[in-house]
């Protein structure tokens, strides 16, 4: 009877840690959600990536001596060094030669540049545009250019850019479905529980596409885009490495 106890406890051990190292391993499958969701609509292969709060968001551009960063992986790398290390990073907005952001900029309550309010050609330009912002309390907004110009909100950060994509549960005006004019794009926008969803195509698309799948799929009341043909999404850690020349970037933090 000895023996066979003891050639029980001994198969025990290992059949335990089998099971120990299933659960791990079920565990940390869990723990280390993947961050980016591909979506298919209409047709157009989106990636998605879906943060809770905007207290999860960050904005750069410069580094302290106004030195533009212009890329992903050199933002990321110094949002790191700065001790908040990113989950994610895209470009943030549109921007002029010098690099520097097109329209309003703020980070961490700073203002950089000031809300533009010129008029000109092209989708920047293509009223009403919007800025992307978070409130000092975390809050995550998507907001009309002149909703935001009287807005009294103390901002944390603040981004501008346009076309607005979905305004108040209604398309932006000048949107059209079935339209040509494709490029890669990407956007964000904020649902009404406040939970943010930045997008990326992984292929060409029209705006309306790419508004379709705010209102529609994602139920955002308000999207912003945030540029076509040079965006890009870096998320290292799967294996989305890409990057470009950009102005303001946003980032995620892990």
């Amino acid at each position: 009877m000895e023996n066979r106890e003891r050639r029980i406890s001994k198969w025990r051990l290992p059949l335990t840690a089998v099971v120990l190292l299933i659960l791990l391993s079920v565990v940390f499958a869990r723990s280390k959600k993947d961050i980016i969701e591909t979506i298919d609509w209409n047709g157009v292969s989106f990636d998605v990536v879906r943060v809770e709060s905007g207290n999860g968001i960050v904005m750069g551009w410069a580094d302290t001596t106004g030195k533009p960063l212009g890329q992903l992986e050199k933002y990321m790398n110094y949002s790191a060094y700065r001790g908040v290390p990113l989950s994610m990073a895209m470009n943030g907005g549109m921007y002029l030669k010098d690099q520097s952001p097109q329209g309003v900029f703020i980070e961490n309550g700073v203002k950089h540049k000031s809300v533009n309010t010129d008029s000109a050609y092209g989708n920047f330009y293509l009223m009403p545009n919007g800025v992307f912002g978070i409130t000092q309390n975390g809050d995550a907004r998507v907001l009309t250019r002149d909703l935001f110009i009287k807005s009294y909100t103390p901002w944390r950060y603040a981004t501008q850019s346009g076309p607005m994509l979905v305004i108040n549960n209604s398309y932006h005006p000048a949107i059209r479905k079935g339209s040509s004019n494709v490029h890669i794009r990407n956007a964000v926008g904020v649902a009404e529980d406040g939970v943010v969803y930045f997008v990326i195509s992984n292929e060409k698309t029209n705006f309306y596409t790419l508004a379709s799948l705010f209102k529609e799929r994602l139920n955002c009341p308000n999207a912003l885009y945030l540029d076509g043909f040079v965006s890009k999404m870096r998320v290292p850690s799967e294996g989305r490495i890409e990057d470009g020349n950009f102005g303001a970037m946003i980032g995620v933090k892990k």
